[in-house]
């Protein structure tokens, strides 16, 4: 058999009626209940209902992309059971690996959960605090993005901030820094 791989999406990935497909799964249902308990509030009617600026909040999101993709584990559990069973590897973007650590069995899903709620809470405040943004830049090459960077920061002033934060694939990064440079970019 071919090797198998299982990874796991990042912040920015999550929508309106994410989870439809599975929140009848038994396994699902169960993490739906202890997601329930850890979080204080119903993650299934947010991530059914939305509203989408809501579920795009950092505290929210995290959990709802990290039940998500263990969601899909289960489902990948029931549709092709060997392949849950036997992946060379997992892996995970940001956020992704907490529940690439969980889909490992690294984690437990209670401690993963507990994790991500924290993370998400305090990288929601940091970003208040700081005024910081971060957006995703795809079809440009590093070289040009650089350039913009340069110019963002310059056209805010002292203070202002913008960077490449990470290489996501062949022409595409993501940029982060003080709100308004990002937002310049």
């Amino acid at each position: 058999p071919l090797p198998l791989a299982l990874l796991f999406p990042g912040q920015g990935s999550q929508y309106v009626k994410m989870l439809d497909g599975v929140k009848d799964l038994p396994e699902v249902k169960d993490m739906l209940a202890k997601a329930k308990e850890i979080l204080g509030y119903d993650l299934l009617e947010l991530c059914l209902n939305g509203p989408e600026e809501k579920l795009a909040e950092t505290r929210y999101c995290q959990p709802a992309m990290f039940v998500g993709g263990l969601a899909g584990v289960a489902k990948l559990r029931v549709e092709r059971a060997e392949a849950v069973e036997r992946p060379t590897c997992v892996a995970g973007l940001s956020l992704g690996e907490y529940t690439a650590l969980c889909a490992a069995g690294v984690l437990s899903f209670e401690d993963g959960l507990t994790l991500v709620k924290l993370r998400g809470e305090a990288m929601g405040e940091a970003a208040k605090v700081g005024k910081q943004a971060m957006l995703s830049v795809a079809g440009l090459e590093q070289s040009v993005l650089d350039k913009l960077c340069s110019e963002a920061e310059k056209k805010e002033g002292p203070g202002g901030v913008c960077k490449i934060a990470n290489a996501l694939f062949p022409k595409g990064f993501s940029c982060a820094g003080t709100e308004v440079a990002v937002q310049g970019a």
